[in-house]
């Protein structure tokens, strides 16, 4: 549906955090792994079991992303081809940081 864009933030933030989570709860950035006590039926019958870790949380972010910038007619591509070519040029800034 159409959300408002402080609800979008937030819940980007949330699907951040729970990637975040996964790793600190001691999972690898590349693990993903099946919950059997959370499931949904496929049309078939068969029950899919809901699956967990790092790499479905950026998966989950990517689709909001995606659904934010039909509902608000953002023409991502175009921004990250903008966002490229600028830091292509820029200096390197982000050094150093920790969590």
């Amino acid at each position: 549906g159409d959300r408002d864009f402080p609800t979008i933030c937030a819940l980007l933030h949330d699907e951040v955090s729970e990637a975040f989570g996964a790793w600190r709860d001691g999972h690898e950035v590349t693990e993903v792994w099946l919950d059997p006590q959370v499931s949904v039926e496929d049309g078939s019958g068969h029950l899919l079991p809901k699956p967990e870790g790092v790499p479905i949380e950026l998966g989950d972010i990517l689709l909001r992303v995606r659904a934010c910038c039909y509902d608000k007619d953002i023409d991502i591509e175009a921004a990250l081809e903008m966002k490229m070519r600028y830091n292509r040029w820029r200096p390197f800034k982000h050094g150093g940081k920790r969590v």
